[in-house]
C-alpha cells in the first residue's frame, strides 16, 4: 500500500426509493401467462358465476375474477406447480409471471383450492367448450387423426399407514365423534373467536365424514370380499384410508405399490407430428385399464357430438367380451394381440386377430406410444402431476380435467387467438 485510502461503497438502508411499475408492460409478448390469460377471455365462463347472487340496493362483496383464478393455475401448471399454497407463496413473493395475471388482486391458498372444489361442473363444461372451439377453427379433426387411448396411475393424497380395517374404522369414528363433541362445547381457555371456532367445528366434521365413508366402503370391499372364488381374497381383510377413503392400493409406474387413481386418457393427433389434444378423460379406483375402451368412446361422443371410427390402445385394455361388443357396434380397436390369445374359437376374435397380424395394424398400432405417452410425460413430468393434491374421485376428476384443459390451451392457445 502507497497510503492511499480504497475507497469503497456501503449499502445504504436508509435511503427511499419510489418505483413504477406497470404489470402490463412487465411480461413479453409470447409469454404462457399471456397466452392462456387470452384464450380464456374469449370463452364463456358464464358457468363459473352462476352460483353469484346479486342483492339489489345492499353493498356486497366482488366476486375475485374467475378468469384469473383459471389462468393462475393454468400457469402453475407450465412450471410444474400443483398446489396452491405454491402458487399463493409465489405471489406474495412478486414471482412476475403469477403477478400479471394477478396484477393489483390478493389471492390466498385458500381461494384457490376452494375454486377446485367448487367448480368441478364449471371445469368440464368448459373443458368441452375448448373442444367445440378447436373444431370449429379446423384444428381438430376426429377422423383424419388417429384416437389413442392408455391409463397412468397416479398417486393418491394418501399414504399407506392411513388405512385401516373395520374394526380399527370403528375406533376411529368413536374417537372423531368425542372430538367433535369437545370441540362443540366451546371448552377452550381463552375462548377462540367465532372464526376460529367455525374452522374448527368445520376441520372435525370433515374427519368424521371421512371416517364414516371408510367404514362404508371397507364394508362393501369385504363383501366384494366373501364372495369371490378367490380363497385368498376370502381370508384377506378389506381396509380403507382415513384420509382418502376413495382411494385404493394399485401398482405404480416404479413398480411398487401405493394408494392411487387409475386416470384414463383418450387423445388425437396426427401420427406424423404436431399438436395432440386431450378429447377424453375418466379417473377411476381400479389398478386395471380393462372394460374402458366403449365408455371412452362414449365420453368422447358426449364431448364433441363425433363418434370415432377407430382407437389405438395397448393389450392391457383389451377383454373378449368389450372386444366382441367394439366389433359389433363398428369401433375398429387396433392393438397387439395378447400372448396369451391364439385360435380362440369365436369368428369375430379370429377374425380381428388376424387383421392385427398383418402390417398395415402393425404400423398403425406404432403411433399410439408418440401420441397418448407424450400427454403423460407432459402431465407428470411438465405439469408435476405425479400424487394428485386433491381427495375423492370427484375432486381427482375435476383436477386433472382442468390439466386436460390447460395442457390443449397450450398446445392449440396460438392458433387460437390468431
Amino acid at each position: 500500500m502507497d497510503g492511499r485510502r480504497i475507497r469503497i461503497r456501503e449499502p445504504q438502508r436508509c435511503g427511499q426509493e419510489v418505483i413504477f411499475r406497470v404489470w402490463e408492460d412487465s411480461l413479453p409478448p409470447k409469454h404462457p401467462a399471456r397466452l392462456i390469460w387470452e384464450v380464456l377471455g374469449r370463452m364463456n365462463l358464464d358457468a363459473f358465476v352462476c352460483g353469484a347472487r346479486v342483492q339489489p340496493d345492499q353493498a356486497g362483496r366482488s366476486l375475485v375474477s374467475r378468469r384469473m383464478v383459471l389462468a393462475l393455475w393454468g400457469y402453475a401448471f407450465t412450471r410444474g406447480i400443483i398446489h396452491a399454497r405454491e402458487i399463493a407463496r409465489l405471489l406474495k413473493d412478486n414471482d412476475i409471471g403469477f403477478r400479471w395475471i394477478a396484477a393489483d388482486l390478493n389471492v390466498n391458498h385458500s381461494l384457490l383450492s376452494d375454486f377446485l372444489r367448487a367448480n368441478g361442473p364449471a371445469i368440464e363444461s368448459l373443458f368441452t367448450d375448448v373442444l367445440g372451439a378447436l373444431m370449429h377453427q379446423g384444428l381438430l379433426f376426429l377422423t383424419d387423426h388417429v384416437v389413442a387411448q392408455d391409463g397412468t396411475r397416479l398417486q393418491a393424497n394418501a399414504g399407506a399407514g392411513s388405512f385401516r380395517a373395520p374394526a380399527a374404522l370403528e375406533e376411529c369414528r368413536q374417537q372423531a365423534e368425542l372430538q367433535l363433541k369437545a370441540i362443540l362445547a366451546r371448552m377452550d381457555d381463552p375462548p377462540l373467536t367465532e372464526r376460529q371456532q367455525a374452522a374448527r367445528e368445520r376441520g372435525a366434521k370433515e374427519v368424521l365424514s371421512r371416517v364414516l365413508l371408510a367404514s362404508k366402503i371397507a364394508g362393501e370391499l369385504q363383501e366384494r370380499r366373501i364372495a369371490s372364488k378367490d380363497k385368498r381374497q376370502q381370508a384377506s381383510q378389506a381396509r380403507a384410508s382415513v384420509t382418502d377413503p376413495e382411494a385404493r392400493f394399485m401398482k405404480m409406474p416404479n413398480g411398487g405399490f401405493a394408494p392411487g387413481y387409475n386416470l384414463q386418457l383418450a387423445v388425437v393427433g396426427s401420427p406424423m407430428g404436431g399438436a395432440v389434444a386431450v378429447i377424453g378423460l375418466r379417473v377411476v379406483d381400479l389398478g386395471t385399464d380393462k372394460g374402458s375402451l366403449l365408455y371412452m368412446r362414449d365420453e368422447v361422443q358426449r364431448r364433441t357430438g363425433r363418434l370415432i371410427p377407430s382407437v389405438l390402445v395397448d393389450s392391457d385394455h383389451l377383454t373378449l367380451q368389450e372386444l366382441r361388443e367394439a366389433c359389433d357396434e363398428k369401433l375398429q380397436v387396433i392393438s397387439c394381440v395378447p400372448e396369451k390369445w391364439t385360435r380362440m374359437g369365436d369368428p369375430v376374435i379370429d377374425s380381428w386377430t388376424s387383421e392385427m397380424r398383418q402390417e398395415p395394424f402393425k404400423t398403425a398400432y406404432r403411433a399410439r406410444k408418440s401420441l397418448v405417452e407424450r400427454v403423460n410425460c407432459v402431465f407428470k413430468d411438465t405439469f408435476g402431476i405425479r400424487r394428485v393434491p386433491v381427495r375423492g374421485l370427484r375432486y381427482v376428476l375435476g383436477f386433472c380435467t382442468l390439466a386436460g384443459l390447460m395442457f390443449n390451451i397450450v398446445q392449440f392457445g396460438s392458433a387460437l387467438v390468431s
